[in-house]
């Protein structure tokens, strides 16, 4: 029980400090502290602009490490096999890559090595790194946020909402394929 209060005393005392160094461990940690923010523990606008903060200077780090000698040593070991595997992840969609690495667990680290390796420009890692992190901290900061305030109502919402956009996703998912049926058709005839 001590060490949640001593916890509390230090997120309370330094909490820019407290999301920096949560920003260098996981991207959970920074959600968990949204979530305190919903309690009242700590502002959000500081766990919202210093995580962003937080996990640009980690990821430009882990981007630093891949355009090191370090990265290309890793490259002619034991990546370049895989050269083929991933050369289409570079060329065309990099910023929807960028992007969906944030969500995805376990992708974020390795794809900012290998944007490191393959010597992206310092310019456009900044700017997709950016824009992504901006992306991942509106959707779950506020998220962890609301769950931290409780909202019953909130989530008896998304429980009938879950149907709607079922039936959205699965009407879209219909049009595409008679339209794409049909444009085989007409190809043929």
């Amino acid at each position: 029980m001590e060490i949640f209060i001593f916890l509390e005393s230090i997120i309370k005392m330094y909490p820019v400090l407290t999301v920096f160094v949560s920003s260098f461990f996981s991207e959970e940690l920074i959600v968990f502290l949204a979530i305190l923010s919903g309690k009242g523990m700590i502002n959000f606008w500081i766990v919202f602009f210093t995580s962003i903060f937080g996990l640009l200077c980690f990821d430009f780090l882990c981007f630093l490490i891949g355009r090191s000698r370090f990265g290309d040593y890793v490259w002619k070991r034991f990546l370049s096999k895989y050269h083929k595997d991933v050369a289409g992840v570079n060329k065309k969609r990099t910023f929807f890559y960028f992007l969906i690495t944030k969500f995805i667990y376990g992708t974020r680290l390795i794809s900012l090595f290998y944007y490191g390796i393959r010597k992206l420009s310092y310019r456009r890692f900044f700017v997709y790194d950016f824009v992504s992190l901006v992306f991942w901290a509106c959707i779950l900061l506020p998220a962890g946020w609301l769950a931290g305030k409780g909202f019953d109502m909130l989530l008896n919402f998304t429980k009938g909402a879950e149907k709607l956009f079922a039936f959205v996703l699965i009407t879209f998912i219909l049009i595409y394929v008679i339209h794409r049926m049909a444009v085989r058709m007409l190809k043929k005839g």
